[in-house]
């Protein structure tokens, strides 16, 4: 079956596929959301922070880092209850990595980014959902934008050029979005590939295949709401 005869709404097994993988996002936000109060609120990330000669934090980042490739990579040989409990450990680093923003940021800006992250996330979810145009072809302009933020925020960590910093923040944003239509769609497309058995054991792999798309779905979403953040807090400091 080739990606234009697919119907969006052909199968009851693809609507649960899409309720099972915004389920297990929504999750992973909810412990995002909880670790980062919890630790911001018991001042644990300054213990955190101090930990390691200094580099607790970036120790941390480090351990995410591995946790995403580990999921990325290994997701056909782990099991799913192994795949579910990595990735609720990685929204819980990056929970204890985000609890510093409060001080940084203020609740009040973080509020207002949340709010702007979650009705951008929302249409251009839509947007991918009911779009005709298949958007799994822009893969490479996607993965180039990605690439080019990347390198670009690295040389500017040297260059510390302003006008940069505020250009590469809203392109972000902008990359993001359509990551976000990208992923939503790609979902279909993933899905029918391994009920077909093009990616391995159908079921099983439908079921972690689930948790993986949350995971680039939880990744769009805690990006732009960063991006947003700091061009609000941009504003702040003004």
């Amino acid at each position: 079956m080739s990606y234009r005869e697919w119907d969006w709404n052909e199968t009851q097994g693809l609507t649960k596929f899409y309720g099972r993988t915004f389920l297990w996002m929504a999750l992973a936000l909810v412990i995002t959301a909880g670790v980062a109060f919890l630790v911001y609120d018991s001042n644990i990330w300054i213990d955190i922070a101090l930990s390691f000669g200094g580099y607790g934090s970036f120790l941390l980042l480090i351990a995410q880092l591995v946790l995403v490739m580990v999921l990325s990579g290994m997701m056909r040989r782990l099991s799913f209850a192994t795949t579910l409990a990595l990735f609720f450990a990685y929204s819980a680093l990056t929970g204890v990595n985000l609890s510093v923003l409060p001080i940084i940021y203020g609740f009040n800006n973080m509020a207002i980014a949340f709010v702007c992250a979650a009705l951008l996330f929302v249409n251009m979810g839509i947007i991918g959902f009911v779009t005709k145009r298949d958007l799994t072809r822009l893969s490479s302009l996607m993965i180039g934008g990605l690439i080019t933020l990347i390198f670009v925020t690295l040389i500017n960590m040297f260059a510390n050029l302003e006008g940069l910093d505020v250009f590469m923040n809203y392109f972000a944003v902008l990359l993001f979005m359509g990551l976000t239509a990208y992923d939503v769609q790609k979902i279909k497309k993933l899905y029918f590939a391994a009920e077909q058995g093009m990616m391995g054991e159908p079921v099983g792999m439908t079921n972690k295949l689930s948790i993986y798309c949350a995971l680039e779905l939880y990744l769009d979403f805690i990006n732009m709401f960063l991006y947003i953040l700091r061009i609000l807090g941009r504003n702040r400091n003004r």
